[in-house]
């Protein structure tokens, strides 16, 4: 069974990473209570070894898109000293980094 789950958007640099079942689908990108979010239906249980990391960047508007970025959405933003555009592309699909304990 899928289930449709919803992820804050930094507006940072750095962007965002989130840790998504293979095969999870960005279905929506749109502001909430001020906020960008980012909506994925993905498999509602997560198997071992089934995850990997999505990176999503925010792009303004005059802004260089990262070569080979796929583009999910754009949203507005109303500021008091104008409107924020943003576009949400995504960087690449990455195995997730696996962090072993050392004593």
């Amino acid at each position: 069974m899928n289930t449709i789950y919803k992820f804050p958007l930094s507006l940072g640099v750095e962007g965002t990473t989130l840790t998504l079942s293979k095969g999870a689908q960005v279905l929506a990108v749109q502001v909430q209570r001020a906020l960008p979010f980012i909506w994925v239906q993905t498999p509602r249980r997560r198997i071992d070894g089934d995850c990997v990391e999505r990176r999503f960047v925010i792009v303004v508007t005059g802004g260089d898109v990262p070569p080979g970025a796929q583009h999910h959405g754009t949203f507005q933003l109303e500021h008091d000293n104008g409107n924020f555009v943003g576009h949400v592309f995504e960087l690449g699909v990455f195995e997730p980094q696996k962090h072993e304990l050392t004593e």
